[in-house]
């Protein structure tokens, strides 16, 4: 099936293409999208699929390809500038083969701080030119990027049409001549410093559409924001003085009209530091434009001296001043002086910039004092040690031997009920042999409750069954039919464990 699909015009929408299509054949939308894509699919404006169908079913004469329209009529290349490419790779195979659904979510569109148009917009210079040189107009990509507000062409500010770009998600489409040409120019107060670094963005947004789709050049920010001397720390980047030059040189009123947030805490300038650091993830390219803008219009510092390396040594505490010593000591023996068991690590953690202090400027009373008041724990000997530990597992057994439903006494279950871990017994004598004369095995433990199980219906006048046991026990018909446990459950029921009745006679 071959459809006489218009020749796409330089940098124009495949929606345009189908618009246009409409207005000459005067199908209905559902009609257009069966012939153009082979199905009713509705044309997404910026990310339309089935793009091999799309060169298919436009005949040899156009000579079109899906990658073709991936790179010539989509703003696919826009959206991978700031994609991984092992993201990028994959959308662009979901938009040639198949209907690219969920492609936005998969580029990342839905959280990156600028947001998409909302409507389809125009130049009404561009328009008046096509209008002259075609004879109509159409809808082009560099006007529906995020952040764009000027046209990268003239440097005029770019109109709305009022028509949400999500209709196009309905299969309804619109052609530029018959939409543009009843919408009035409004009147904005829009001062000339504004438009020329609004045309400046668009014009670097629209070369993106152009280039092959690369990731995000972390490094290349980083490199630049070091050379304009943007520096901090240990050789790092400071982010907060950098967020205030890109707020500074773009300006509040055109970061609030693209939706970025101005404000000079850290959060609201989040945008810049994901930006730069990259943290793996996609970001939007308009965010790069405006951040190598702020930062090229600075002067040139030259790189900054490599930063030393090894541990950063600490900083010198403040000097005391005249008389100032001997408070600080008398400060420091009050914090002994009332104490019942005194701490020096209690002291330092509670008082660390004092005994910062000390230990700089005074370390020779700093040492002695602390000498005569560190209390020192005397060790246990490992003999002891096993002893006591010996008698925490013992008292474990006996309450786990005692609890309700007899659990299992495994050395796990000992450890856990004593509060002890496993690594603190090792090397251990008396708790390494304990451990293994108490401890349960699984068997073992199936055989203690079936046991337990047998008496337990006894007791109720009832000859012991392998239902009954399977039920009393709580073990299931698992325990009941083990291969190893078969003569404890002949010894317990009688030659006949599998009979119903087990009532006694």
């Amino acid at each position: 099936m071959s459809v006489h699909l218009p020749t796409p015009y330089p940098d124009e929408l495949l929606y345009g293409v189908i618009s246009r299509l409409v207005t000459q054949t005067g199908w209905s939308g559902r009609m257009a999208s069966t012939q153009v894509f082979g199905a009713p699919l509705p044309c997404s404006v910026d990310l339309p699929g089935m793009l091999d169908a799309v060169a298919a079913n436009a005949g040899p004469s156009l000579s079109l390809t899906g990658d073709g329209l991936l790179r010539g009529t989509t703003l696919f290349p826009f959206y991978a500038a700031g994609a991984p490419p092992a993201v990028a790779a994959e959308v662009a195979c979901a938009l040639t083969s198949g209907p690219g659904r969920g492609a936005h979510a998969r580029l990342g569109l839905p959280a990156q701080s600028i947001k998409r148009p909302r409507e389809l917009r125009f130049c009404p210079a561009c328009r008046d030119e096509d209008l002259h040189l075609l004879g109509e107009t159409y809808w082009r990509r560099a006007h529906q990027l995020p952040g764009v507000l000027a046209c990268p062409r003239h440097p005029r500010m770019l109109v709305g049409t009022g028509i949400p770009m999500s209709q196009a998600m309905t299969g309804t489409y619109h052609d530029a001549s018959a939409v543009t040409g009843g919408v009035a120019e409004a009147e904005r107060h829009v001062d000339a410093a504004m438009v020329a670094l609004a045309h400046e963005a668009a014009a670097r947004c629209a070369a993106l559409l152009d280039a092959p789709p690369t990731c995000a050049g972390v490094d290349d920010f980083r490199g630049l924001a070091l050379r304009k001397g943007l520096c901090g720390g240990k050789g790092g980047i400071d982010h907060v003085r950098m967020g205030r030059v890109v707020a500074s040189h773009v300006g509040a009123r055109f970061l609030a009209a693209i939706g970025l947030a101005h404000e000079g805490s850290a959060s609201g300038l989040y945008w810049v530091r994901r930006q730069v650091v990259g943290y793996g993830q996609s970001v939007c390219p308009t965010t790069g434009v405006l951040v190598s803008m702020a930062l090229e219009a600075l002067p040139d510092q030259g790189l900054p001296p490599a930063a030393p390396r090894g541990r950063t040594p600490a900083a010198q505490p403040r000097r005391p001043g005249p008389g100032e010593l001997p408070g600080m000591r008398a400060r420091w023996r009050r914090l002994f002086s009332n104490a019942e068991a005194p701490k020096v690590t209690r002291a330092r953690r509670t008082h660390g910039y004092l005994a910062a202090r000390l230990r700089f400027w005074d370390r020779a009373w700093y040492d002695a004092f602390n000498a005569r008041h560190h209390v020192r724990r005397e060790g246990a000997s490992p003999r002891s040690r096993d002893r006591d530990m010996l008698r925490a597992l013992q008292a474990a057994e006996r309450r786990l031997r005692a609890a309700a439903g007899s659990p299992r006494r495994s050395r796990s279950a000992i450890l856990a009920s004593a509060g002890v871990h496993r690594d603190r017994v090792r090397g251990m004598p008396r708790c390494e042999a304990f451990l293994s004369s108490r401890s349960e095995t699984t068997l073992d433990h199936r055989r203690r409750k079936l046991e337990c199980a047998a008496a337990v219906i006894a007791g109720r006048g009832r000859r012991p069954t392998a239902s009954s046991l399977a039920e009393v026990s709580g073990l299931g018909w698992g325990a009941v039919v083990d291969p190893a446990l078969d003569a404890l459950v002949r010894a317990l029921c009688g030659p006949h464990p599998w009979e119903r009745d087990g009532t006694v006679s």
